[in-house]
């Protein structure tokens, strides 16, 4: 409006925004743009005292400080109140009357402003002043861009109208994974071509040149040239910072950056500064330098490529003052490339012919025609790629490795990786490098071969590289391989003929190998693949027939491996009368082979025959008492001679386990160990044996006779148990044995029992002290006999009463519970048995006084209370 403000309304007319400028100076323009980089709207406001202001859609202006932005758009702090914007932030002084203005570009990201002072200038969307595009002879009152075409059409104070055609020149720059290039002039995008991140590099002016070389960046401004660098040890690090500041304003073709110089050429000369803006070494060529390539090299040292208009191509050190003189064509270079090993450069002429160059022999190793690009690969030295018209050529110097179509034009090669560039965008293709392996392959060239797998082939091509320098004994290739595949066997595999190298046994690669030993390493590749019945045959070939028994064996194919043996010894006795081969030990170690695999796939039974027929009688035996098979426990007690007096021994210690004690006790027989067969029958309580056995060997009448009284005792034969132990000579047992019972029911309150073990001893110990002799064995046996009755009677009747307290019914009427406790208070006396309770007399008060025994009822308390 003519006082300053700016009203944003919806399509009915009603007010959205109020942006109230404050100063009331007539607006003469406004432009309205999207921003894709920013991703919002922002329209410019110029006016009559000539400054620029740029607004977003919500009224916030855009926060410019001493005329330029900070690293994203930013907008100011204050809030807009109601539907009025409030103007803040800093306007941009044009220095001339603006007239119109409109945005152009791809993405409408400058904005061309005329009027006063006759020229097209150009801003970019920060309000950043980039420079002019035309100048005319009058004011410029009118601008407009083509919807679709970068043009623009102009009118002039004087009556001139004319169209004119605008281009952004690119800018960029490329050292193996990093590019740089320049976007919307004023910015600088560097990107890395493996992870695919991106930085941006916001420079508020004018970028006129870019170099970068592995960490460093450098950038030429209007003015000054900025040097930045990221971290050195992390070769993906996109973080840069600036490093130094170099004052310098020139104009150059090309721009070169190194560890610690700046290279720049103009025309024939070359200059090199250094970071301070020094002036250190410069050369002038014959003729204008057409093409530089930076090749790397020591800090502070670096070496240049050179291509010149006259066909000269140079080495450049910054340290030396000379150029060298690498080759010549006859025309002007346009694009050179130095292989990793510096012994071949490419040249590409301005007729488009490329020449590959030996530096060493000075010949030329290819020359192709049509070419646009070319890269060498940066790990492969004799691999290069170029492009033809939309065609990808991947070639070494005397072969076509693969070709695919492409746009645009190589610009690297890394690896199996090849960097396309089209427009200002480079993108990466894998590209497939199996039939250059293949073609190195066939030539018997396994190194090459090796190195062209590395660049990526698949798991299928990288085995049958493998397979190749195992057959030619390159085991060192072959290791790397299946180091590569992670395949554990195969390395094994290698670290076996490696062992055989070092005994003699496998020639080394240099050296001619047999037929023999190359039909052996084929057999056990097969093996290796899987490819069991190839690598049979490749045996039988060689004339080795234990290998392939051995390989049926491995494979548990134990009956077509003792065919084989069968048929070789058949053959070896027709030629030579005499065959070693199918022995009796050959054969026993094949059985004892199909019985362990029989073992480990639970087949038992067939394990245990296996074992037997293998005479592995331990093995069996364990086999068939773990899983209770007495019949071949009984079979191999019989088939084993009887001097085998270990296998016997298991065989009769399991037939014992099992409850087969009678074989158990043959099979001690037939070895003739009696003191085992003894401790077999008393095991299993066979006293009749034991006992016919003990008449012919009484040497053992003790180890018999006592476990046979103890089991007489237990199964109340007393009389017998006696005279047991009179046969054993261990007359006392006896006592000893029932005092031990008696003593057991007391705690375990079977006091009925203990009761008639106490009676038992007491007979026993009378009959001790009848048959005693000794007068003080007789007086001490008579004291336990009367001891062990008084203690039968004490039992015998607490018993009742034991049962009366604990039992829910009652046996007896309860005159005869008084009368037992009158005759166990009576029995008892002064005396403490075990197991007898002295809380009953209380219990027995309250049956006593349902008995209104008044009298008995005194004696009770008076025990107690005694």
């Amino acid at each position: 409006m003519q006082n300053g403000c700016v009203t944003i309304r919806k399509q009915d007319g009603g007010e959205l925004i109020s942006i109230e400028r404050g100063d009331g100076i007539a607006i003469l323009d406004l432009e309205w743009t999207y921003l894709n980089l920013e991703k919002t709207e922002i329209f410019g406001v110029c006016d009559s005292s000539e400054r620029l202001s740029l607004y977003q859609l919500t009224g916030k202006q855009l926060l410019q400080t001493c005329g330029s932005l900070t690293s994203k758009l930013a907008l100011t702090q204050k809030s807009v109140k109601g539907p009025v914007g409030t103007k803040c932030g800093k306007d941009r002084y044009l220095g001339f009357i603006p007239m119109c203005m409109n945005w152009i570009g791809d993405s409408s990201e400058y904005l061309a402003i005329c009027g006063q002072n006759q020229k097209i200038n150009l801003y970019s969307y920060e309000g950043c002043q980039i420079g002019h595009l035309t100048e005319e002879k009058s004011w410029i009152l009118s601008c407009k861009k083509h919807p679709q075409e970068k043009q623009l059409v102009i009118g002039c104070q004087d009556g001139t109208i004319r169209s004119m055609q605008y281009f952004t020149p690119i800018v960029h720059s490329f050292y193996k994974d990093r590019y740089a290039f320049r976007d919307i002039i004023t910015d600088v995008i560097i990107q890395h071509l493996v992870t695919e991140q991106k930085a941006r590099i916001k420079c508020r002016d004018v970028v006129k040149k870019i170099a970068i070389f592995k960490n460093r960046l450098a950038i030429q401004l209007s003015d000054r040239v900025l040097i930045y660098d990221s971290a050195a040890d992390d070769p993906f690090d996109m973080h840069y910072h600036i490093k130094e500041k170099v004052m310098l304003k020139f104009n150059c073709q090309v721009l070169l950056v190194a560890s610690q110089h700046i290279i720049y050429c103009q025309d024939c000369k070359i200059t090199c500064v250094n970071f301070q803006g020094q002036m250190e070494h410069f050369w002038c060529l014959d003729s204008s330098a057409q093409c530089i390539q930076q090749n790397g090299g020591p800090d502070g040292n670096e070496s240049l490529t050179i291509g010149t208009t006259n066909g000269q191509v140079f080495k450049l050190n910054l340290n030396s003052a000379f150029p060298i003189l690498l080759t010549k064509i006859d025309t002007k270079v346009s694009f050179i490339d130095l292989s990793s090993d510096r012994d071949k450069i490419a040249v590409i002429d301005c007729n488009n012919t490329l020449t590959v160059h030996s530096l060493q022999t000075k010949e030329i190793l290819l020359r192709e025609a049509n070419i646009t690009s070319a890269a060498w690969n940066q790990v492969i030295n004799d691999l290069l790629c170029y492009t033809s018209k939309d065609t990808l050529h991947i070639v070494t110097v005397d072969y076509t490795c693969h070709q695919q179509p492409i746009e645009g034009v190589v610009v690297g090669f890394n690896g199996s990786s090849v960097y396309c560039l089209s427009s200002q965008f480079v993108r990466r293709i894998e590209v497939q490098l199996a039939q250059a392996m293949y073609y190195y392959l066939d030539a018997g060239r396994l190194k090459e071969a090796y190195q062209m797998a590395r660049l990526g082939v698949s798991e299928t091509d990288w085995r049958k590289l493998g397979n190749a320098a195992l057959l030619n004994m390159e085991l060192q290739i072959a290791r790397s391989v299946f180091v590569y595949l992670g395949d554990y066997f195969y390395l094994t595999y290698i670290q076996q003929l490696e062992e055989r190298q070092r005994h003699g046994s496998v020639q080394p690669p240099d050296s001619l190998m047999t037929s023999t030993e190359k039909l052996l390493i084929e057999a056990e590749l097969a093996c290796f693949q899987g490819d069991y019945k190839e690598a049979a045959k490749t045996f039988k070939k060689a004339n080795h027939v234990e290998r392939v028994v051995g390989l049926y064996t491995d494979l548990r194919r134990f009956t077509e491996a003792k065919e084989i043996m069968i048929s070789a010894s058949g053959d070896a006795e027709s030629k030579n009368g005499e065959c070693d081969f199918y022995s009796e030990e050959a054969t026993r170690g094949l059985l004892a082979k199909h019985a362990e695999w029989a073992r480990a796939t639970k087949d038992h039974r067939t394990a245990a025959t296996m074992f037997i027929e293998a005479g592995n009688y331990g093995a069996a035996i364990e086999l068939a008492a773990e899983h209770g098979w007495v019949d071949v426990l009984l079979e191999l007690s019989r088939k084993v001679d009887k001097g085998d007096r270990i296998h016997l021994d298991l065989c009769a210690k399991h037939l014992a386990k099992l409850g087969e004690c009678a074989f158990a006790a043959d099979c001690y027989a037939r070895i003739g160990d009696v003191e085992s067969q003894l401790d077999i029958l008393i095991r299993a309580a066979k006293w009749d044996e034991s006992l016919s056995l003990v008449q012919g060997n009484p040497e053992y009448t003790r180890k018999v006779y006592l476990p046979y009284a103890q089991w007489l005792a237990e199964n109340d034969s007393f009389e017998e148990a006696q005279a047991a132990f009179a046969r054993a000579g261990l007359a006392n047992e006896t006592v000893r044995f029932l005092e031990e019972l008696a003593s057991c029911a007391v705690s375990e309150f079977r006091f009925d029992d203990a009761s008639w073990y106490y009676w038992k001893l007491s007979k026993q110990c009378a009959e001790v002290a009848k048959g005693s002799q000794d007068q003080h064995t007789k007086r001490e046996y008579l004291r336990r006999f009367k001891d062990c009755a008084k203690r039968a009677d004490v039992y015998y009747v607490y018993n009742n009463i034991y049962r009366y307290m604990k039992d829910p019914f009652a046996t007896h009427v309860p005159e005869a519970y008084f009368n037992m406790a009158r005759y166990l208070l009576q029995r008892l006396g002064k005396d403490d048995f075990d197991g007898i309770s002295k809380v009953y007399p209380s219990k027995l008060y309250l049956l006593f006084t349902d008995l209104r025994v008044v009298i008995f009822e005194h004696i009770c308390f008076f025990k107690v209370n005694r």
